[in-house]
Order: C-alpha cells, then structure tokens, then sequence
C-alpha cells in the first residue's frame, strides 16, 4: 500500500489520496472459430466459408471498394475488398461500404447470411437521395449535411459522409433490425453573425432515400455567447455535436469561427447535443493547431429556449491531480490553467510551461518539465519504491498565442 500525497499549489500544501479514473476503450473481437464436421472415421475438418460483394457505382462500372463486416451475433468486426472472397465464420454480418462516383457519395448498408460461397452485390445506382431542409428555408447560409450508416449491434460500426454545396449523397436501402442510419444537417454563414441551424434525423433500417423538413416550430433555441476574457487565443470555432443512443452519435456540424465577441443564435432539432468550441492559435510556422476545446452538455425540447456561454470566467487552476496506480505515481503537466466554468473537459487550453518535482524524505527523486506548446502530452511518472508521504510540487506558468484573423470554419477534432 502506498500512502501519499502532499501537493504543493500556491498558497500551501494538500494531503491527498487518488485512484486514477480508467478510459474504456472498445475491443473487436477477431478471432475466426471454425465450424467443424466429423467424417466416417472421426476425423475433424474445418469448414471454409467466403463471402465476395461486387461493389457497381453509378454509372454501372464495377469497383474497387472498402468494405467493413460486422457478425451481427458476436459483433466481431472485419475488413475486405470488393471482388475478393473473404474467408469467414458462417453467420450472418452487417456489410457497410461507401461508392464515389463523380461528385455523388452513396453508402450502403447490408445484412447477408454467409454460408459456403456467398456473393453480394452492392448497387451505387440503386440509391436515393437524402436531404434535409428546413421551413422557412433559411437564405444566405451554406448547408452541409453529414451521413451515416451503421450497424445496430453491442459493437457499433460505421461509414460517414459528408457534403457541402455541389456533392450529392445517396443511400443504398434496406430493411433490417442489424442497421440504422443517420443524416445530421447544418446551416451557417460560418462566422456567428446569423442564426444557425443544426437537425439530426436517425432510423432504425436504411431508408429508401430521405427528404425530411424540419419547421422551426419543431426547433430549440440555443443562445450561445463566445466573450474573449483570458484565453489561449482570440480565434474560436463553434460547433454542435449529437449525443444520442442511435447511428447519429457524434455526428459533427462545425457552424464557423471568429476572432470577434459574438452571441449566435443555433436552431437546433430536440435531442441531446454537446454545444462547443475550440480554440486554435498559429505556430511560427504558420499552422493553425487546435489549442483547446470547451463542451455544454444540453438536452432541448421544441419551442424552448436554453443558453450558454463561453470565456466568461478568468483562468485559474484546473482539475488536474496526481494520481496513484499500480504502485507508480504520475502526474500530467498540461492544462495547468481552466475556465473555472468548465473544468473537467479534459481538454483545456494548452501553452502553459511547467516544472514538477517529486520528493521523498526531503529528497527529490523524480522531476519534469513541460516548456509550453509542446505535441504530446508530459507527465511526471515515478515506481514507488518505498511506502510514506511524498510531496509533488508544481509550478506552472500560462502562455497565450495570437492567431490571425481567418474566415471559414474548424479543423473537425477527432472523436
């Protein structure tokens, strides 16, 4: 048993005690289980099974195509290339594939049960197209509509796409409980000057092509306020981002950025959405890097009003702690510094520069440094080989950046 800490934060020394919080990930099972026959004399024979999707595009050509499988049963999941037989465990699998022909998107979600030597044909031709819209329609605004479908089992998989102005996206359908799909739209003038609009529309099943119209009395209000108190950067991008049970989840629509105050109007489709922003800041290279983001967790309902607000509050010490697993100590040097509004984001502003030591018996036996703006995260890291108090102590220093004034939206983040 170890017993610690003492942090050392300002104005005095804290004792505490921590168990790290662990991040679940999502693990696939990949592993091939034969079928097996016995013969006359006992023999056991392992049974081949092959599954071959011919993937034709648009304009009737056959095509070189991605394509993920799913065992609906065991959500084991798998990949191939159409025109090429894929050895599989007989079952029945969910096949997702996307089809570019031109500027058209078309993706395709299947269900097939494999058994001996299975072909399937996926049909680009054979899809309808999907829109979103909204009445009155909104002038002036650009519209960008994201799709998905993905399979409905314990793991979900998916293809997306995504289309500005001047692409066209389709959708193969088909019925079946192992498939859903979704289509978020957007609309904006990307710089937070007018209001925006972000709707989110999900099935169970791939439907035969989707025209939806949302009516604005169908809609939330969702005030959001960007002010520019102490930040890593005067440039933000405001975006809205489903949180949902269905293929929609995650599902992104980045609505602009600004270097200005601004207070924007969303329209937003009932749901539970992550309203957020992120800042971004210009290297000496001239890069533009993501910096930062914030996220205001809202469920809306139609006809309701919901605010929230960003840089509103000044920088102090965030929430990061040391923690204690499996006999180590560690101690993350970044996001040193928060918007007390809202501090456990795990991501905060970076750029802060800091020095950590970690003493035992008045002796230093580890030490750190983070200099600021660095790619990859520090951390103080140490084997405990003695049990007792030790006293972490960390000194951390805030860092801005100017980015320059850029029209046009946000890098979409990852996940």
């Amino acid at each position: 048993m170890i017993s610690l800490l003492a942090l050392s934060f300002a104005a005095g020394i804290v004792m505490l005690s921590f168990v790290k919080r662990a991040r679940l990930g999502r693990l696939l099972a990949l592993a091939v289980v034969p079928a097996l026959l016995l013969g006359m004399g006992g023999a056991a024979v392992a049974a081949t099974h092959t599954l071959t999707v011919t993937v034709i595009n648009r304009n009737g050509v056959k095509v070189k195509a991605g394509i993920k499988l799913v065992d609906v049963v065991s959500s084991s999941s798998y990949s191939a290339t159409s025109g090429v037989a894929r050895k599989l465990p007989k079952g029945t699998y969910a096949v997702l594939t996307s089809v570019t022909t031109g500027n058209t998107i078309t993706l395709s979600g299947k269900a097939v049960k494999v058994s001996g030597s299975t072909k399937l044909t996926i049909d680009a031709r054979q899809g309808k197209g999907v829109g979103l819209a909204i009445s009155p329609a909104p002038t002036g605004l650009e519209r960008t509509i994201t799709m998905r479908v993905c399979t409905r089992t314990s793991a979900s998989e998916g293809v997306d796409a995504s289309a500005s102005p001047g692409t066209l996206l389709y959708i193969v359908p088909f019925a079946s409980k192992y498939l859903g799909f979704a289509a978020l739209g957007s609309w904006s003038d990307h710089l937070g000057t007018s209001t925006s609009y972000a709707v989110l529309h999900q099935t169970t099943g791939v439907p035969g092509g989707l025209g939806r119209t949302f009516s604005r009395s169908q809609l939330a209000t969702i005030g959001v306020v960007q002010k520019r108190g102490p930040s890593g950067s005067v440039y933000s991008d405001l975006a809205m981002q489903a949180i949902t049970s269905g293929c929609g989840d995650s599902l992104y629509a980045g609505l602009g950025g600004t270097d200005r105050p601004t207070a924007t109007k969303v329209l937003a489709s009932p749901g539970t959405w992550d309203v957020r922003v992120s800042s971004s800041a210009a290297t000496k290279t001239g890069e533009t890097w993501n910096i930062g983001s914030y996220f205001a967790k809202r469920t809306v309902s139609a006809g309701k009003s919901y605010g929230v607000t960003f840089f509103n509050s000044v920088w102090g010490p965030s929430a990061q702690l040391p923690v204690t697993v499996n006999g180590r100590i560690s101690f993350g040097l970044n996001e040193m510094f928060a918007d007390p509004g809202f501090p456990r984001d795990g991501s905060v502003e970076g750029g802060d520069k800091a020095l950590a030591t970690l003493q035992f018996g008045g002796k230093t036996v580890a030490g750190k440094q983070d200099k600021g703006w660095e790619p990859e995260p520090t951390y103080l890291e140490y084997t405990v080989k003695k049990a007792g108090w030790y006293t972490l102590t960390n000194t951390a220093t805030a860092t801005t950046r100017r980015s320059p004034s850029r029209p046009g939206c946000c890098p979409r983040p990852a996940g």
